[in-house]
């Protein structure tokens, strides 16, 4: 009852006004291509595609899509995750707030070991998270270098596993993200 809570007092913030240190409305567009560690991707990284698709007032609404793993050294198992999201952001310039939230996929998050006999058996979270964002974004109005640092917690919608460990273990209220990579957006001002 307290996350549906939070997910709709979430969602409300999303649509209500949302204090800025900028006040001008941006007007960028296009696609940007980032590498992001932890934040969206659930404790891992991942590489991503984001693309602006509509204006909410002074905000442009960006919808982003990605994916990313890596395996265990000692182990045969990949830790992956496949999030899905929007994000709000507002700003003037190259600085710009950002706020939003992702749906992600993740597997390999929560590890839990149990000792079978003489074997070690270990049994991998297989989850679908919920994942707000608020945070800074450093993007050109036209195009180049694009830099994300944003607060991230996860909490966890689904845990696909029976293990009571796992699902005990699967919410991070402390979570930080940072994404480096290149916008191939453009002005609108450019385009006309």
């Amino acid at each position: 009852m307290k996350l549906k809570i939070q997910l709709l007092a979430f969602v409300c913030l999303l649509f209500v006004a949302f204090p800025s240190f900028c006040q001008q409305e941006n007007d960028f567009k296009g696609t940007i291509v980032y590498a992001e560690l932890l934040g969206f991707s659930a404790g891992g990284y991942t590489i991503n595609v984001e693309k602006a698709l509509f204006h909410l007032g002074p905000r442009i609404g960006f919808v982003h899509v990605g994916a990313g793993g890596f395996p265990f050294p000692d182990r045969d198992y990949w830790r992956y995750a496949i999030p899905a999201g929007v994000s709000l952001v507002k700003g003037k310039g190259n600085n710009h707030t950002e706020f939003g939230f992702s749906l992600a996929y993740a597997e390999g998050v929560v590890e839990h070991k149990v000792m079978a006999g003489s074997t070690q058996e270990i049994n991998y979270s297989k989850a679908i998270y919920f994942i707000p964002n608020f945070g800074y974004r450093f993007q050109k109005p036209q195009r180049g270098f694009f830099l994300r640092v944003t607060y991230n917690p996860m909490f966890t919608l689904k845990e696909f596993t029976d293990n009571a460990d796992i699902k005990m273990h699967s919410r991070y209220p402390i979570n930080f993200g940072v994404s480096l990579g290149y916008s191939f957006s453009k002005s609108q001002k450019d385009t006309q």
